[in-house]
């Protein structure tokens, strides 16, 4: 009598990462800590790429940090697109990025503004400073 196992199914791509639990924005975390990581030496050290070999394995990985997370959003924002519809996802996406970029440039520009103020006001002082000092050489 000849036994008959039970044949496993795996999931398709589709359901081991949307209908389940998965680890796509965990590892999207990790990506982007990698990149942080990659730029490391050259904001701490001032370091150029071709400065020591492995100062450039560092460039490389973060290289690749980078392709690997943009391919793991494009993939999310495709399947989202999908699901919601491509007009549905679109305004929901212009809503939810003019809002933050609203609210950045609001910011940047009042933080422009006061630091350009506190700049004029300093290089006043210094012209005054420098007038007291040497009055014949302004």
């Amino acid at each position: 009598m000849p036994h008959h196992h039970a044949v496993r199914r795996y999931p398709t791509l589709y359901e081991a990462v949307f209908e389940r639990a998965n680890s796509l924005n965990f590892l999207r975390l990790v990506l982007a800590s990698f990149v942080i990581l990659s730029h490391t030496p050259y904001i701490v050290m001032g370091a150029k790429v071709d400065a020591h070999p492995l100062l450039h394995e560092f460039y490389v990985f973060g290289d690749f940090a980078v392709n690997a997370f943009f391919c793991i959003s494009g993939f999310l924002i495709a399947h989202s697109a999908y699901r919601s519809g491509a007009g549905s996802y679109l305004v929901k996406r212009v809503l939810r990025i003019s809002g933050v970029l609203g609210f950045a440039t609001f910011r940047g520009r009042n933080r422009r503004a006061a630091f350009n103020t506190h700049q004029a006001r300093r290089n006043r002082l210094e012209l005054g400073r420098r007038y007291q000092l040497h009055p014949q050489k302004l």
